[in-house]
């Protein structure tokens, strides 16, 4: 039977946050942050995609990674209805990079 080997030339990981790095309502255990902290520090990219609004997404998950890693990560929260990152400093930025509300919605749309 093959198997699955690492790729040691993987420069960006998109994954699913809801059950696959933590639970739903709880925050990403320990061994997920250090493997997450890993991955960051060899110079790989991560994508994370959730049903979840982004302040559980911080909670639960980049606020226990190191803040000048946090750069590196960017989230697709609300089901990819938003694409939010960090800057050099590891804060959230206050906008998104896209916003399916901004994007697709008339003003007429927006106020009802």
């Amino acid at each position: 039977m093959p198997s699955i080997t690492w790729n040691s030339k993987l420069q960006l990981v998109l994954t699913d946050i809801d059950d696959t790095i933590a639970t739903v309502y709880e925050p990403a255990r320990p061994e997920m942050v250090a493997e997450l902290e890993r991955l960051l520090h060899d110079g790989v990219k991560i994508f994370m995609v959730s049903g979840r609004d982004i302040h559980r997404i911080t909670w639960g998950i980049t606020d226990y990674l190191s803040a000048e890693l946090r750069k590196n990560i960017l989230i697709a929260y609300c089901s990819g209805a938003e694409v939010r990152g960090f800057d050099a400093d590891g804060t959230l930025h206050d906008q998104p990079f896209y916003s399916a509300y901004e994007e697709a919605f008339t003003d007429e749309q927006k106020q009802a």
